[in-house]
This record gives C-alpha cells, structure tokens and sequence, in this order.
C-alpha cells in the first residue's frame, strides 16, 4: 500500500490532520522524483545542453503544477468537511406567532374608547345635577305628607304643598328630559338599557304623583290615604333616583 493510501485508510474524522498527511506525502513524491531527475540530467553528460536546460525547465513545471494540485485538493477537502460538521438548525414544528395587525383594538382600547364616548359633557352634568336635586326636593315634600301632624283641615297649607310638589316634579321631569336630549348617537345606543328603566321608574312616580294630587284637593283630604299615598310617591322618587344615578356613574359624573 502507498503511503497515501495508508494516511487516507487512517481517516477518522479527522479532516485537517489526513489533508496536511495528503499534502506532506505529495510534497516528499514530487521532490524525491525532482532530485531523480536532477541526478540523471548531472550523469547524462553527452546530452546537449540546450536540451538538458528544455528538459529541466519541462520537468520543473510539471513538479510545480503538481505541487499546486495537491494543495488546492488538500484545501477543497478542508471546506467540504468544516461545512459538513457545522450544526444544522433546528426545525420547530410549531407555527410563528402571527402578529397582531396594526388596525386591530385591544379590549384595553376598546374599554377606553366606550369611556371616552360615554363621558358627560359640562352642560349635562349640569342637568343631571339639577335632575337630583330635584329629585330630592320631591323626596321631601312626599316625606312632609307623611307626618302624623299635618294640619289635614288646614287649607292653606295643604295648597302650599301640593305646589312645592308639583314645582320639584316638574322640575324633574324638565332637567331629565334635557339631559335625554342632549345625548348622542353613541351614548343614546350604550345607554338605552339605563334610560329604559328610567323611563319605566319615572312612570311609577308620575302615577303615585297624581294620585298624591287628588288626595290634596280641598274638600277631598283623607289623612290615611294620603300617607299611604305619599310613601307609595317617595319609593317612586327613590327607585327612580337611583336609576339615575347609576345612569351619571355610567357617564362619569360623581353625584353630589
């Protein structure tokens, strides 16, 4: 066996240390065939010298092109074998995340959006003050027409009464339906669920008003039945009252 042979059966994954074997083994045959050459051309010395000098040159680049030959193998070997050992990247079986498209609102967005949307301007939070204030007034007038004192005989009072309900009641009824008014597109749709059941409480504090009102006409007064009359009004108002107030938390007023 050779003695390339032999450095190529000694491969074990070694790649660079067989590659320099390769190219030391090249070197040695090609200059030990050099020095042979050398040696016959000095002996022949019945030659010509013009041919011996043609001949050196001839054999001088084929040792040269030789030795070029071998390296440029022993290099290519290198390459393959560092690019064959490099780690190959893994492959995940899992999808990349999709990204969020830009035009898309988080529910945090969104949240503060409707906020933004729902929040009471000046002017209706001066309504919804109003409304309350209102609304109160009514609650103490119904609570007056519940005291075991009250001068049921006494005309005068009794229409003083009746007026200062019908004023607060009328007054109510003004400053909610300006505030209704003044809603727009947007908070009249996210807030139809709130003034429905506004509606539907002020309705009960319409009816037990007018029934309070014809229990205070002159002549007609029955104390037992306009105390049941007023406590039926004053849980009206306050049933009512509280719709409206959970109406301003949803708007962002703070009640007084």
């Amino acid at each position: 066996m050779s003695p390339e042979e032999v450095a190529i059966s000694k491969w074990n994954g070694n790649q660079p240390k067989v590659c320099y074997t390769l190219v030391t083994l090249s070197r040695k045959s090609l200059d030990r065939g050099s020095g042979l050459y050398r040696s016959a051309l000095g002996v022949s010395g019945t030659r010509n010298s013009v041919t011996i000098a043609r001949d050196i040159a001839s054999r001088e680049r084929s040792v040269i092109r030789c030795k070029r030959a071998a390296i440029a193998v022993a290099f290519l070997t290198i390459s393959t074998a560092a690019c064959a050992q490099l780690p190959e990247r893994p492959h995940s079986g899992k999808p990349a995340n999709e990204p969020v498209p830009s035009g898309t609102a988080t529910p945090e967005l969104e949240t503060f959006g409707r906020m933004i949307a729902l929040q009471a301007r000046p002017e209706q939070v001066e309504y919804f003050n109003s409304a309350i204030e209102s609304t109160d007034a009514a609650l103490q007038e119904s609570r007056q027409l519940q005291q075991p004192k009250m001068a049921a005989n006494d005309v005068g009072t009794i229409n003083a009464m009746s007026l200062r309900l019908r004023d607060s009641l009328d007054d109510v009824e003004h400053y909610d339906g300006r505030l209704m008014a003044s809603f727009t597109k947007y908070q009249e749709k996210e807030l139809k669920k709130l003034t429905k059941q506004m509606h539907k409480s002020y309705s009960f504090v319409t009816r037990d008003a007018k029934t309070v009102q014809q229990l205070m006409d002159p002549g007609r007064i029955v104390p037992e039945k306009l105390v049941t009359g007023a406590a039926n009004l004053e849980k009206a108002l306050s049933d009512f009252r509280a719709d409206l107030i959970r109406l301003g938390r949803e708007m962002g007023i703070q009640s007084r």
